[in-house]
């Protein structure tokens, strides 16, 4: 696996509530490689990278959305990534492909909650 597999199996272990080792198995890679790449990365407290952003407000009385702009990057990755969105507490997985509709009325409702 890449550095960037790992980067993000150890972001989204990050963001849960499992064990090191029980989310290792259950995505099938070694317990032991795991917590390599978790102790190289940071460990579970580690910050996530973070990327500077453009952000455009997209509606007024809505929860605030934003389109996210990256920089081009020199290498384009094979496959897309999962993006994680935090909506005030809460983290959604958008999957490559994702509807942005569904995606919409997710983000709308976790507002109200807040």
């Amino acid at each position: 696996m890449t550095e960037q597999t790992w980067q993000q199996m150890v972001m989204e272990w990050r963001a849960g509530t499992q064990s090191a080792r029980s989310f290792a198995v259950a995505r099938g890679v070694s317990a032991t490689a795991f917590g390599y790449w978790v102790r190289k990365l940071g460990g579970r407290r580690a910050q996530a990278r973070l990327e500077p952003v453009a952000v455009e407000k997209i509606a007024a009385r809505a929860p605030a959305l934003a389109r996210v702009v990256r920089p081009t990057p020199s290498a384009r990755p094979v496959m897309p990534a999962r993006v994680m969105v935090m909506v005030g507490r809460a983290l959604v997985a958008v999957e490559p492909g994702f509807d942005p509709a569904h995606l919409r009325d997710v983000v709308r409702a976790l507002g109200e909650l807040s």
